[in-house]
């Protein structure tokens, strides 16, 4: 079983979870709440997959006016950002897992930068 050693938070609310696992390797997983999620079925992946997301015409929240459906263009910029934050997590826990110090103020910095980074490109 793997037991938790120690839990980092990165900018942006990323959750470092270090894990020990028996053959005493370290092993590093990660967590936050940056995905995008379909504004129907929840799903950060959703690709018109759920009923809701495949209705052809946008639909109105009458009481704000607000678009309770996606445009094709919205999604696909949703999964991009998902997918970037995706590859963010994934070396933060290549990292973590191979010995690099995810506690530091350098490392902290460049999490922070890429984050910045992401969000010029999808915002």
């Amino acid at each position: 079983m793997n037991l938790p050693i120690k839990a980092i938070y990165l900018p942006g609310g990323i959750k470092v979870t270090i894990l020990d696992v028996p053959t005493g390797l370290k092993k590093a997983a990660t967590s936050s709440e940056l995905r995008e999620q379909c504004p129907f079925c929840n799903d950060p992946d959703c690709y018109f997959h759920c009923d809701q997301s495949q209705i052809d015409e946008e639909i109105y929240d009458y009481e704000d006016g607000t678009a309770l459906s996606e445009t094709e263009e919205e999604v696909v910029e949703r999964l991009a950002w998902n997918a970037a934050i995706d590859g963010l997590e994934f070396l933060i826990s290549a990292c973590a897992s191979k010995g690099v110090d995810v506690e530091s103020k350098n490392f902290h910095d460049a999490v922070a930068l890429t984050l910045h980074k992401i969000k010029n490109c999808y915002w």
